[in-house]
């Protein structure tokens, strides 16, 4: 990776996981509020509403905001076209979805005239979304990451919990959130192209299109059965179990969908334009896939890790009590789902380097996998399809390794090794927090000190297992690559440096090591 663009990655990693922290502490709030003034039945009809939205979405915005980034010379004319198209698709969906709403909801066992408006308003997000692409992945391409984080964090912090929970209290109830999803997608249109502003003036002809439509179609094909294999669990369970299972299989997901999500966002879509840069370099494009597979899998499965062990309080605290019947559920999504995320790294490889065609084929095989494995598990119930997906997502770590094993010079024992560190902490971390979770309940000591000392116990066995030899290759990606942009706020001797001794971290000769890359 050259220094330029090492630097622009790490600064945007940074400004990407500051964003991430303070979203997910507005979420769990918001969560935490929401959960508690709605029904299972109003998340069951919001995520059923979702799933046909989400359908409709990979044709309105036919990878349209990926081609941007991909694209290696950018034109204005480009940008023209790309809003053009997108503004077309979006209309056009949004009005097919608009009229066909009251049949769509018959693709259901208990077909609910209550979906009906909830689908067409929120389809106007569709409109929204897709000429806010264009901001927001210009802003991506050239890797303006600040700009993003904090908008990001405003609006939603202005749509969901000022906006959504103000009229959840005042008995909106599910169409608080449906209002909330507006108002978020308005005001981030707004706030993106105020800072990127693009011609508006819409430009016509297949030759303007062609060079965007030929990557993003593809992106969008590949999408799109990616969201039919995300979605097979709610589509089925809504089918054949009921609104209310629904919603209560969807709080789970949410649950642990809501650190996760936000870590792998953020080093997504800081990652997919460095990958996209040095595309045709694919030594030191294999190189940044590795370092990025083993800093997301020891971020997100030592999260996981920390999940099962406390998945009780977890649910207790987001959810509430009527929600505990899903911590079985929850606990079985903690063993797979992160290797999902960590696996998406594939994919965007994929995208970066236009290996699509390789791709298509691959997650066609998936699908079938996961509708196969579905099929399998369901008369389990809801646990039956946890460990359905739980299963598809080990296959798509496994699947994406082979697929790209043609294209990037690595092994797969180099690989294997980058997912030892965070695999070992979830261990770990999920045993011993298990363990302790117990414990304390046996003891019936409150709820929010249970889960306090569960945090704090994670915290300390964190700090004492990093410094175990498997974490090495961990701590000196670390001391090379992050905290050298630190060096102004560790002060020599002082508590953080001493903190950061103890874990055996050698920032000091990774801070020399800069200052001679430097001079």
């Amino acid at each position: 990776m050259s220094s330029s663009l090492g630097r622009k990655t790490i600064n945007g990693l940074k400004w990407s996981y500051l964003a991430t922290i303070i979203s997910a502490l507005i979420q769990v709030v918001y969560t935490m509020v929401i959960n508690r003034l709605l029904s299972p039945v109003d998340f069951g009809l919001v995520a059923m509403a979702n799933v046909v939205l989400r359908f409709g979405s990979y044709f309105a915005q036919m990878g349209l905001g990926t081609a941007i980034v991909q694209k290696k010379d950018l034109s204005a004319t480009d940008i023209r076209a790309t809003f053009t198209l997108a503004l077309l698709f979006s209309v056009v969906i949004y009005s097919l979805i608009y009229f066909l709403a009251p049949y769509l909801i018959h693709l259901f066992d208990e077909p609910n005239p209550s979906l009906v408006p909830i689908i067409q308003l929120l389809g106007v997000t569709f409109i929204i979304n897709g000429v806010t692409a264009i901001s927001q992945n210009l802003l991506r391409k050239h890797m303006k990451f600040k700009t993003l984080s904090v908008t990001e964090v405003s609006t939603y912090f202005i749509g969901y919990v000022l906006v959504g929970i103000t009229l959840a209290l005042m008995g909106y109830g599910v169409w608080s959130v449906v209002y909330a999803a507006i108002v978020q997608s308005g005001l981030n249109l707004i706030a993106l192209y105020a800072q990127v502003k693009h011609s508006l003036k819409p430009i016509f002809g297949f030759r303007y299109f062609r060079p965007i439509l030929s990557y993003g179609s593809q992106v969008s094909l590949i999408s799109f059965m990616e969201f039919l294999k995300t979605n097979l669990d709610t589509l089925l369970i809504g089918k054949t179990l009921g609104f209310y299972n629904l919603g209560l299989y969807n709080r789970a997901l949410i649950a642990i969908r809501l650190p996760l999500v936000q870590i792998n966002t953020s080093l997504s879509r800081v990652i997919f334009p460095a990958f996209s840069t040095i595309q045709s370099d694919l030594k030191k494009l294999s190189g940044l896939y590795l370092q990025s597979t083993m800093l997301l899998a020891s971020l997100i499965l030592s999260l996981t890790g920390f999940c099962f062990g406390a998945a009780t309080e977890i649910i207790l605290i987001l959810l509430g009590e009527k929600y505990l019947s899903v911590v079985p559920v929850f606990r079985v999504l903690t063993l797979g789902i992160g290797f999902n995320y960590i696996a998406a790294l594939g994919g965007i490889v994929c995208d970066a380097t236009a290996y699509l065609k390789p791709k298509s084929i691959f997650t066609i095989l998936h699908l079938s996998a996961v509708a196969g494995l579905i099929y399998l598990f369901k008369s389990y119930g809801l646990v039956g399809i946890a460990w359905a997906m739980t299963i598809s997502y080990w296959l798509k770590m496994v699947g994406f390794a082979i697929l790209l094993k043609p294209l990037l010079p690595f092994t797969f024992k180099a690989l294997g090794r980058q997912l030892i560190p965070g695999s070992m902490n979830a261990t770990i971390l999920g045993g011993l927090g298990f363990g302790l979770s117990n414990l304390l309940h046996q003891q019936e000591i409150p709820l929010l000190l249970r889960f306090a000392l569960c945090c704090l116990a994670a915290l300390l066995i964190f700090i004492f297992i990093i410094r175990l030899p498997y974490n090495k290759p961990l701590r000196d990606f670390i001391s090379d690559k992050i905290l050298p942009t630190y060096e102004s706020k560790i002060r020599a001797g002082g508590p953080v440096a001493q903190v950061l001794a103890f874990m055996k971290f050698d920032y000091q000769h990774a801070t020399l090591q800069q200052n001679g890359n430097n001079n």
